[in-house]
């Protein structure tokens, strides 16, 4: 069986490496990788850390590209690997112009789509944007659906698509937390890097880790949220570190707002091992990144989510996670967490949420069943990762 797994950006790479690892294990596929080159800069010291060798580059500029014409190059251009070396899945992760193009090109191609993260679902259609329009038509067109959580089994199911296709894993962003957590905790060197490269911190202030990056939270907004990130390091016993988008309209409000005010502390964007060192480091995180909404209740982190909506709601049901739609919002949850000590216990212990860390292994197992045959029958037994009984938690929460 042939599987080319289609990557574009550093999320889609963290997601990726533990099941393209898992499938190279099985003898009886052929595995080949295809980067897009929508995030090329940023995605190289991911590739590296999880050795991957992409075989083909699509080579795409991404330079002041809207997310419909990367969507459009990538659809296009990915024909030709289909000419050369005509897969019988391609694989695909999330929700980004990347994934979106891949999976009409192979619509196009009548090459059947494995979607890992398939099914989560915002209150809105339009925000985030252009992701959750994105992960719909995804859906829309993929065979198979790895969902992450029974919830977003559910929302599969609500749109009326086949028990049979449906497939209940957790989600792999957990599988490659947990590997680096265990090899930073065993490489002694790696461990021992990390903690130089990060001596300046103080330990008896408490580390915020932030990220902002998303559309919805530009302009006006995101200089309100650098106003409550100096207010908090004006008045709080605490360091901040900010990774800074390579945007140029952030990095520019970024340094405007933020250079040379310490105890804030402003950063090039992290290798991974770096992410999950400082997250895990963290007295709490505040953030409006999607894979870290999943990463920090497996580290024990609260975490603040400065959004509005999420296609994510099971931390916040679980008490991991607080959703903060205003700067203001965030400010008070971040003091909270600074000085009520029983709220942070409450929101700060370990908690299995999107996976338990065998996602992969569960996804490489389920394509093996389908090489004999990839066209799914609509009366295929039920699968036994869906449990109708456990899907019982409200679609959203906003």
């Amino acid at each position: 069986m042939k599987i080319l797994a289609v990557l574009g950006t550093r999320p889609e790479i963290i997601k990726t490496a533990p099941v393209i690892r898992a499938l190279k294990d099985e003898p009886s596929v052929e595995m080949k990788v295809c980067l897009s080159s929508q995030h090329k800069d940023l995605a190289i010291d991911f590739l590296d850390f999880f050795k991957i060798a992409p075989d083909y580059d699509l080579k795409l500029n991404n330079q002041n590209l809207s997310p419909q014409k990367i969507s459009s190059f990538v659809s296009r251009r990915i024909q030709e690997i289909f000419r050369r070396w005509k897969p019988d899945w391609t694989l695909i992760q999330g929700d980004t112009s990347t994934a979106l193009g891949a999976a009409l090109g192979s619509w196009g191609a009548q090459i059947p789509v494995a979607h890992i993260e398939a099914g989560l679902r915002s209150p809105s259609p339009h925000s985030p944007h252009p992701e959750e329009r994105n992960r719909r038509i995804i859906d829309s067109l993929a065979e198979i659906h790895f969902a992450p959580t029974p919830l977003s089994a559910e929302n599969l199911i609500r749109e009326k698509i086949s028990h049979a296709q449906i497939f209940v894993t957790g989600n792999t962003g957990i599988d490659s937390v947990l590997q680096t957590l265990s090899l930073i905790k065993k490489n002694r060197h790696l461990k021992s890097k990390l903690n130089r490269k990060w001596d300046f911190l103080n330990p008896s202030r408490k580390l915020i880790f932030t990220t902002f990056h998303r559309r919805e939270n530009l302009g006006s907004r995101l200089e309100k949220i650098f106003d409550v990130l100096l207010n908090l390091a004006k008045e709080e016993p605490v360091e901040i570190i900010y990774p800074v988008h390579p945007r140029p309209f952030i990095r520019a409000l970024a340094e405007k707002k933020l250079k040379n005010t310490p105890p804030i502390f402003l950063t090039s964007p992290l290798d991974y091992p770096s992410c999950v060192y400082l997250m895990r480091r963290a007295h709490f995180i505040i953030t409006d990144s999607g894979g870290i909404q999943e990463e920090a209740p497996v580290l024990g982190k609260p975490l603040i989510l400065a959004r509005s909506l999420t296609e994510r709601p099971e931390g916040i049901i679980r008490g991991a996670a607080v959703l903060a739609p205003t700067a203001k919002a965030i400010e008070l949850y971040a003091k909270d967490l600074i000085r009520n000590s029983s709220l942070y216990e409450r929101m700060s212990r370990p908690r299995m949420i999107y996976g338990d860390g065998n996602a992969a292994q569960k996804i490489a197992r389920i394509l093996a069943e389908f090489k004999a045959s990839p066209k799914l029958a609509e009366d295929r037994p039920r699968n036994h990762f869906l449990n109708k009984a456990s899907l019982n938690l409200p679609a959203v929460c906003a």
